[in-house]
């Protein structure tokens, strides 16, 4: 099934104008969760994830916008002077995944949202907890985000850092095939992996390969 140019502009759109659109479309749109799912089976993974995000504002808004609500009342500045170089999770968040597994199921698009569509709306402090959630979850979605990412939306260290936190706890053959593809891009890249991924790299001089 095709999907409708509507929904095809959400892979796209980012900030207040995608959140518009986001609604409206659910709003507007009798069988969106047919639609849906349909988009979810299909190979494009920004298909896929568009898709999940969606089902999850269709299906769980209310649980998605308890939790909008309770990241919006943390205390960023406090957190990050509490836990120096790491991402901080609020203390009622830190065991959020393990304790609440199903819950993280449903609202895991939340955190692949956040990281795609909230950059220029969201202060990077608040981003932080989407992806201190998204560290939990060892799956080829999250990756894929988690790579796209890196390579297309961070364009600072701190913001390479959110995807990096993430990518680190994930099992290394998973992570192993992008950061060989990466490797191909550039050698700012291949610095960038060789810190934070030095397994990868046996036998390269540091600052990569001559």
């Amino acid at each position: 099934m095709e999907a409708p140019f509507e929904l095809e502009a959400l892979k796209y759109l980012d900030g207040p104008l995608y959140t518009k659109h986001r609604d409206a479309w659910l709003r507007n749109t009798p069988n969106a969760g047919e639609v849906l799912r349909l988009q979810e089976q299909q190979p494009d993974w920004r298909t896929k994830v568009t898709a999940r995000i969606l089902l999850t504002w269709l299906d769980h808004r209310t649980e998605a916008e308890r939790l909008l609500d309770d990241v919006d009342h943390v205390d960023w500045g406090r957190e990050r002077r509490k836990v120096s170089g790491s991402a901080p999770v609020p203390d009622d968040r830190r065991t959020w995944g393990s304790e609440h597994p199903e819950l993280h199921g449903l609202l895991l698009p939340l955190c692949w949202e956040a990281a795609l569509k909230r950059r220029k709306e969201w202060h990077e402090n608040k981003r932080w907890i989407f992806f201190a959630m998204m560290q939990r979850a060892a799956d080829e979605l999250t990756l894929e985000v988690l790579f796209w990412y890196l390579q297309v939306i961070a364009d600072s260290r701190s913001e390479q850092a959110l995807a990096l936190s993430g990518l680190r706890r994930m099992p290394p053959a998973m992570v192993k095939p992008h950061v060989a593809s990466m490797k191909q891009q550039g050698k700012d890249f291949h610095i960038l992996f060789q810190v934070d991924f030095p397994q990868f790299f046996p036998g390269d001089p540091p600052g990569g390969p001559e």
